[in-house]
């Protein structure tokens, strides 16, 4: 930490309360909240610390960076991406010479004079032409839809807005006769169907699904998926404990570019592979865990994908892995009964706190970069906690409050990871077939959202697209299985 910011926590520690004359303890930076009001002693908190943060992370997140990452990483994506279309209307608009007057192949002088002869006897030259035009026809568009994909995302990252989610209107659904999974992220217009079976890449135009590649599923069971933030690739985990990586060509489709050989497969000790799967904002890192209940971090050097860290903490089959929302801390759950919480130090994440619960922890998912919530097998309730002196090497956490849900959670693998969208304050949990959304725009504190028609978030996943204006989700209804394209009405 800077000595500015140090010199400005000391000095607020050395204030006094004027109520109760007891040090400041806690800080409510809201411009909403009166200057009076922004300063707690600990007798003041017996009141209630909603929307309160202890001295040093509230000075810590105050001096966080004006630009956001994702703004910085936008920009930077865009910037490269024009980059890229210079290079190629450059080598579009500056051919090579296909002939050379004063050519320096002097044995070559006899072919060239055949090949001349030929060139203007069959004139190949018109159709070169039309190849040019169509190469830079399709740069044009494609350049123009991605400018319209960053004129959206900016949109999005600068208006901080939560869709008023009262009511739901279908506009498309398609039937399967067997149970899918799907993935996307808010930023895209594609999203991907997975089964045992098959591996299926969707768009959304016009209000309709339109399947525009089917990509060859893997002898062995598709286990998880992982979207990237910020490039055209998804992450594959199998049960093999392969982690295979897809990248999009430039024509739009996808091809598999690595394999990982991330976990251990072995059916004889339930070592079934690759369980869940989590990527940076760069998407230059990836955290994979594994049935072997190891926690593995891979970084992409010299164009190939290499181990960085292994943790090995838990006991038990790793369910969910979430990064805090500052990338500093990994958040993992287990069935060994625990959670943990591991700090990064030069770009390698060190245990920091493990905490046993009465029962499986089935999901992580930071929804601030001190708070976040966890879920337990055989719970009804959702536990929000928050990390107290997260500056500190040896910093602790404190169990907030819960939020009960309608049923028991049952979920002994984790098919589907809770999401949280930092943009529309939003956070989406699904246990047995039920959808809750769930924010804290309204309050201090995350509450689940009120729908009109309930039925609506009836299904096993739901995911935000095209910067909240979308939902894909699955559900099933009579022993068949809905895909479902939800606009927000």
């Amino acid at each position: 930490m800077q000595n500015s910011q140090l010199e400005i926590i000391e000095y607020i520690k050395s204030l006094l309360c004027p109520h109760h004359n007891l040090p400041i303890k806690y800080i409510n930076y809201s411009t909403n909240v009166k200057i009076g009001d922004r300063l707690f002693c600990s007798k003041c908190a017996e009141k209630g610390l909603d929307g309160y943060f202890e001295i040093e992370a509230a000075i810590h997140n105050i001096n966080q960076p004006k630009i956001s990452q994702p703004i910085k990483n936008a920009c930077l994506q865009l910037s490269q991406y024009l980059d890229g279309i210079k290079t190629k209307v450059d080598s579009l608009t500056n051919q090579q010479i296909y002939f050379l007057k004063n050519t320096q192949n002097r044995q070559g002088i006899t072919k060239f004079q055949e090949e001349t002869q030929n060139y203007y006897l069959y004139n190949p030259n018109e159709q070169n032409t039309e190849k040019i035009i169509k190469q830079g026809k399709d740069a044009i568009q494609n350049s123009i839809r991605y400018l319209e994909r960053f004129q959206m995302q900016m949109l999005s990252l600068l208006t901080h807005q939560l869709n008023q989610f009262k009511n739901f209107k279908e506009i498309h659904k398609q039937e399967y006769q067997q149970n899918i999974f799907v993935e996307t992220s808010i930023q895209d217009y594609e999203f991907f169907i997975y089964n045992s079976k098959f591996l299926e890449v969707f768009t959304t135009q016009d209000n309709q699904i339109n399947s525009i590649q089917t990509i060859e599923s893997p002898k062995t069971k598709i286990t998880c998926i992982t979207k990237a933030q910020q490039k055209l690739m998804f992450f594959l985990g199998r049960q093999d404990g392969i982690i295979e990586v897809y990248e999009q060509l430039t024509n739009g489709k996808y091809i598999s570019s690595h394999q990982i050989q991330a976990h251990s497969y072995n059916p004889s000790q339930n070592y079934n592979g690759v369980t869940c799967i989590i990527t940076n904002q760069d998407n230059s890192e990836i955290i994979s865990g594994g049935q072997d209940t190891l926690i593995k971090q891979w970084k992409f050097r010299k164009n190939k994908w290499n181990l960085i860290s292994q943790l090995s903490e838990h006991t038990g089959v790793i369910n969910s892995l979430c990064y805090s929302l500052d990338y500093n801390i990994l958040g993992s759950t287990s069935q060994d009964y625990s959670f943990s919480l591991f700090k990064s130090s030069q770009d390698v994440f060190q245990k920091s706190i493990q905490e046993i619960k009465q029962s499986r922890v089935n999901t992580i998912c930071f929804v601030t970069s001190t708070q976040f919530f966890i879920s337990l097998n055989q719970d009804r309730n959702i536990y929000f906690y928050q990390i107290i002196n997260p500056l500190q090497l040896q910093y602790q956490i404190e169990q907030l409050y819960n939020i009960s849900l309608n049923e028991i959670n049952t979920d002994i693998h984790i098919y589907v990871q809770p999401r949280f969208y930092q943009q529309q304050n939003l956070l989406i949990f699904q246990s047995n077939s039920q959808t809750y959304l769930i924010s804290d725009k309204d309050s201090n504190k995350f509450k689940i959202i009120l729908i009109e028609q309930q039925n609506s978030l009836k299904g096993n996943i739901f995911r935000l697209m095209r910067f909240g204006q979308l939902a894909v989700q699955v559900y099933q209804k009579n022993l068949k299985y809905f895909l479902s394209l939800t606009q927000f009405a």
